[in-house]
């Protein structure tokens, strides 16, 4: 029952940010309510392995966003998705989500004739990433969604097939 869930959350998520470039909060605290609410029929130890994953999902893609480098909808999703997979499946679908989203970041980076540039400023913001963190220099200067001329991604579709990778895995 709760792959069913965990699939449909995942698609309508999907859909909705393809051709809103948004994924509502409706849908996604559904989802988590869903996913905490089968749990719950799995009794305690479900519950709060549904509470793990929803908390590491939180914790691992806030950052993003508050670097200005993911959508809110996304963390909310992720958050949603930990919720229905716990923390051990949320990391294998996190890393797919990963490598699914960079691929598709480079196929749409290609596509717009920008590839070299997308390339050249990502090694830019690992620089930095490893510097700040190193240094604690100031992160300010990162490149974000907002920045003119940023290659924009439905994330929404990398996170689906991640989640439905993490169920399988």
């Amino acid at each position: 029952m709760s792959a069913v869930g965990l699939v449909t959350l995942v698609s309508a998520a999907a859909a909705m940010d393809v051709a809103w470039r948004r994924i509502p909060n409706v849908l996604t605290l559904t989802g988590l309510c869903v996913a905490l609410g089968l749990r719950a029929i799995g009794g305690g130890p479900a519950v709060l392995d549904g509470l793990a994953g929803a908390g590491m999902g939180l914790a691992l893609s806030f950052p993003l966003f508050a670097l200005g480098g993911m959508g809110g909808g996304d963390v909310k999703l992720i958050t949603a998705v930990g919720a229905f997979l716990g923390p051990i499946q949320l990391i294998y679908a996190l890393l797919a989500t990963a490598l699914i989203g960079g691929l598709l970041a480079l196929i749409v980076s290609a596509r717009r004739g920008a590839l070299r540039r997308v390339v050249r400023s990502s090694g830019d913001v690992a620089a930095t990433l490893l510097a700040g963190l190193a240094m604690r220099a100031d992160l300010k200067s990162l490149p974000t969604l907002e920045t003119e001329g940023a290659i924009r991604i439905p994330y929404g579709v990398p996170i689906a097939l991640g989640a439905v990778f993490g169920l399988v895995a």
